[in-house]
């Protein structure tokens, strides 16, 4: 069985609770950058309906921003925004068009789909400045 086999046939665990899990060990393992890993909030379902909604939207909430960004520099990059994503999740148009925007303008974009791929990522990210 492949790791994406397993993957798609193992996991039943939601996006939040997958970025949950990522923001926890970052927490845990970089305490002193705890701060600087954030959410968009734009997953997150708050009550309140179109009224909440367009109040957000005024706010500055946009569609299609990644759930997180780590507003460290590194290497060559301005920071990494980080779309977390279930094994079977994909990527809205506006999401994508977010990604181009960013990487354009000298930030990294990962789109991790488990803890594990998240650790990975964020390591490479510290360390070497790649993604």
């Amino acid at each position: 069985m492949t790791a994406k086999e397993y993957r798609n046939k193992f996991s039943k665990k939601s996006e939040e609770q997958i970025q949950c899990e990522c923001v926890a060990w970052f927490r845990q393992t970089y305490p002193t950058k705890r701060m600087l890993l954030f959410s968009s909030l734009n997953g997150i379902k708050l009550a309140g309906g179109a009224r909440q909604g367009a109040r957000l939207r005024n706010a500055g909430m946009t569609a299609g921003v990644a759930d997180l960004f780590l507003s460290i520099p590194s290497g060559d990059l301005a920071g990494l925004y980080i779309e977390m994503k279930t094994p079977k999740g994909r990527q809205q148009p506006n999401q994508k068009e977010f990604e181009e925007e960013v990487i354009k303008h000298g930030y990294g974009y990962v789109m991790p789909r488990s803890l594990e791929e998240f650790k990975h990522c964020v390591i490479a990210y510290l360390e070497k400045g790649e993604y």
